[in-house]
Parts: structure tokens; sequence; C-alpha cells
């Protein structure tokens, strides 16, 4: 089965940008930002795994 990517909600988004970017050689390619309909908003990071776009590792950053 395919997939486009993996979503996780996260709360040290230096750690993790660290890490994946960092140690593992993920690039980050987008961050979308927009409101949460229980309040607040949010950050999407998306950061590509591996050469091409069809696998991707995301996380969000809860706000509020």
């Amino acid at each position: 089965m395919a997939y486009h990517h993996l979503a996780m909600a996260a709360t040290d988004m230096n750690a993790i940008h660290a890490f994946y970017e960092g140690l593992m050689g993920f690039e980050l390619v987008k961050v979308e930002i927009g409101p949460v309909p229980e309040g607040g908003w949010a950050k999407h990071f998306f950061y590509r795994m591996g050469g091409d776009n069809s696998r991707f590792i995301a996380f969000w950053e809860m706000h509020d």
C-alpha cells in the first residue's frame, strides 16, 4: 500500500528539525500555517524522505 506522508504531533520542533534534517538528511520542503477548528492555530512541517517527491514525514506543531 502506497502512502504520501505520515504526520505526527510534536512539542519541540527545534529538536525535530535538528534530528530529521541535521542527522537523517531529510529536506524540509514545506511549512503550512492555518487555523485549528477547535481554536488556535497550527504549523504543518513536511520533510522529504529521499530524492523524489513520493514519500514525506510531517509534523504538527499546535498553538493555543
